[in-house]
């Protein structure tokens, strides 16, 4: 038996102790990392995460916590260390996160639709009424631009539960971090108490194994396999550096000067 803080834990030695060395430290680098505060973090459905990534394979685990915190190798993070960021898609010039779901190319623009429609239409085999995923879906939506919900006029649970997504972020909802109140407004809309927390993480899954998984499977297909904006811009950067390199290369040093560069005349 052990104490931690004001609590004695009699059994799962390891998991206490490990969440108590580096649950403090997770969740000051979430704070900071999605601009959030205590508050804000206590709204967050942490349960419903935790049970829709243990089930995962180890490949799904990486991709699912590189969405959590933004680290998905879009042009957006690559160009910290390259100099080109456009979409491969379409025209926009720094490809984001959000922008996955805002790409007007064709193919994004067909996989979108296509997987809001299996989400709205995945509510038939649940017993969840019409307004709620109505709402929800509707949170999906404005999560793509990353706008606030309207509370217009929906029953008290419902209403709180949009409340507190806005108040976490409606594109953090497209990252994995939902409101605890949407499970207790399902309560309120049609599904039994004891099969709301199954009928949650289905929903969840849709997100990330729907919405998520169709976007970035086209995205990549559009960069792989096909003619796209992002090797356009690729290609004319290259042009431009050989063009520049065409002019100037008999004012360069060579390889084996190289060190002249470093040369201080005031050290002879």
């Amino acid at each position: 038996m052990i104490k931690i803080g004001n609590t004695w834990i009699t059994s799962k030695y390891d998991e206490y102790i490990h969440n108590a060395k580096r649950g403090p430290i997770l969740r000051s680098y979430c704070r900071d990392r999605h601009g959030w505060d205590d508050d804000t973090m206590d709204l967050i459905n942490w349960q419903l995460i935790d049970r829709v990534r243990c089930n995962q394979k180890w490949a799904d685990l990486v991709r699912s916590m590189k969405v959590m915190h933004g680290w998905l190798p879009i042009m957006h993070n690559l160009g910290k260390y390259k100099t080109i960021t456009q979409c491969p898609g379409c025209e926009a010039q720094d490809e984001t996160f959000l922008h996955l779901y805002q790409c007007n190319n064709r193919l994004t623009k067909k996989a979108r639709t296509d997987a809001m429609d299996q989400i709205y239409e995945s509510r038939k085999g649940r017993s969840i009424n019409r307004q709620f995923m109505d709402v929800f879906v509707r949170s999906i939506t404005c999560g793509f631009t990353n706008s606030q919900i309207e509370v217009p006029q929906y029953p008290t649970k419902l209403a709180t539960a949009v409340r507190d997504q806005n108040q976490i972020g409606t594109g953090k909802m497209l990252q994995g971090y939902l409101a605890k109140s949407w499970q207790t407004a399902l309560t309120t809309c049609g599904v039994k108490r004891d099969k709301a927390s199954n009928t949650m993480t289905y929903l969840f899954k849709q997100i990330w194994n729907t919405l998520f998984q169709q976007l970035w499977d086209t995205r990549n297909h559009i960069l792989h396999n096909t003619p796209n904006c992002y090797s356009t811009a690729e290609s004319n950067s290259l042009d431009s550096k050989l063009l520049w390199y065409s002019e100037n290369r008999y004012r360069l040093f060579t390889h084996g000067d190289a060190d002249l560069a470093d040369f201080d005349r005031k050290k002879k």
